[in-house]
Order: structure tokens, then sequence, then C-alpha cells
């Protein structure tokens, strides 16, 4: 019979032993210098990144201050340009202006003159008297664009040994441009305006600029016309003329009831220069 004693032939499981129990060391309580020379690689390692975001943001700034550079040039450059555009245009509208403009002289260059001057005495006691000559034109213009405050005087004065007084040629344009410059009760509409293609006649009885205070042979005679004008941007402009009266043989004529004063007929006129601006 089997004895079912306990206790007896009985094998026990393994798994039911107790097993060895091992002594694990516990970790070594921390050094204080391993301690601080962690702290001190971690603040290297700090300030390492620190000096990185130093060069990265100074690197950063090199670049907008270069492309702040940059920016400034390219606009300084373009208000370069701009400027150089401009002018361009300016000088484009100056030419096409002057492409414009009004052209006034005398028609054909030519002026007429009477054949004799006139000796006026204003009262019969009178020593000296005043002499004028008759003379005829056409202003024309022959520009493009309006001619504004057109002015002309003329000056008459006696031939000296052939050479042409041109130097008195400043005073009958001065004169004119006074009346075209300057409004007053002596000019207060300032010339006229010619239309291009306009032309206006002109007839003038100008006094001789001589010497009246003895009797005077009158016979070579210079002869000046000044026409001054403006243009639509207020500029001036003076076309200028001087003439020669000729005489051919004519024969010395004395005055009627004053024999000591004298003329010779006028035969027509050359001339002799032009200029204008």
């Amino acid at each position: 019979m089997p004895d079912d004693g306990p206790g007896e032939n009985v094998k026990q499981d393994p798994a039911q032993q107790p097993s060895e129990i091992k002594l694990i060391n516990p970790p070594a309580p921390p050094n204080n210098q391993t301690t601080q020379d962690t702290k001190t690689i971690s603040q290297q390692g700090m300030a390492s990144e620190i000096h990185g975001l130093e060069d990265r943001i100074r690197g950063a700034e090199k670049w907008m201050i270069g492309l702040t550079g940059g920016i400034v040039l390219l606009t300084a450059g373009i208000v370069i340009v701009g400027v150089l555009q401009w002018n361009a245009m300016l000088g484009q509208l100056d030419e096409m202006r002057d492409q414009q403009a009004p052209w006034i002289g005398l028609e054909d260059n030519a002026i007429s003159i009477d054949p004799t001057p006139t000796f006026y005495w204003g009262v019969p006691a009178a020593k000296f008297p005043s002499i004028s000559i008759g003379v005829s034109f056409a202003i024309r213009n022959v520009g493009s664009a309006p001619g504004l405050r057109e002015n002309h005087n003329l000056w008459v004065l006696p031939y000296q040994n052939g050479v042409p007084a041109t130097d008195q040629m400043a005073h009958p344009c001065d004169f004119a441009e006074m009346r075209t410059k300057i409004p007053g009760a002596a000019n207060p509409a300032q010339g006229q305006m010619i239309l291009p293609g306009g032309r206006v006649p002109v007839r003038d009885n100008p006094n001789l600029l001589l010497d009246q205070s003895k009797p005077t042979r009158v016979q070579a005679l210079w002869v000046f016309v000044c026409v001054v004008y403006q243009d639509s941007r207020q500029k001036t402009h003076h076309s200028r003329y001087w003439y020669l009266t000729a005489h051919g043989n004519q024969r010395e004529i004395p005055v009627s009831g004053h024999p000591e004063w004298s003329y010779v007929p006028n035969i027509g006129l050359s001339l002799w220069g032009a200029s204008a601006d």
C-alpha cells in the first residue's frame, strides 16, 4: 500500500523553493567634484550657444545693413534716372515749343521810304524845323505760334562816311522792348498779338535824328527798324534791320522859303544787314 503519509517521498517544485537573495550594492553617493565639473560643462555649452547666437545675430545684422544699403543705392539710382528722364522730357518739350514758336519780322525784309523828307516850322518865326520822312512796311508772323506783345520802332540817322552806325541799333530795340515789357499809360495794351501767317501793315513818320540847330543838307540816311515780341513763355525776341537810302544822280533841292536848308531825293533803299534772336 502506498504510504500516503505526509512528508514522505514528496518532491518539492523548484519554483516553490526559496531563491537565493543577492545583495546589490547601492550607487555611490554623488561626488561634489563631479557635480561641479558637470555644472562647468553645462555653463560652457550655454556660453558656446550664446556666442553662436550672437554670431548669427551679427551675421543677420550685416545682411540687414547690406540689404538696406542696397535698397538705398537702388533708390538713389531710381531717383537719378527719374531726374535724367525728367530733364530729357523738359528738353523735348522745349524743342517742341521751339518748333512751335512765333517768328515775326519784316515781310520780304523790305521797307519803302518817301522820296522827300518833310520840313516843318511850327511857327513862321521858328529858326529850326523838325524833319521827318515817311516809311512803310509790313510785319508778318512766319512762325507756327502767335507772337505776343509785338512792338516796333524806327530810327533814321544821317549817313556818316559810309560806316553803318550799328551801335545805334540798340536804341530802337530798347525803346520797343520797354513798351513790350512795361505796361502803363503810354502802352496800355503792351503791344499787339500777331497770329501765325498774320500780316500787319505799318506806316510811320519818324523824325530824323540829326543836328537841326544849323542849316543841313539832308542826303543819305540810315534807317533802323527793330521788331520786338514775346512767345508763350514770355521770352523776348528781336528782329533787327538796317538800310541805307540811295540817291543816284539826283540833284540837291532847296526847301521852299528856307533856301539854307536842302535835301537830295531818295530813289530807294538797300538792306545792309539784319539779325534776329
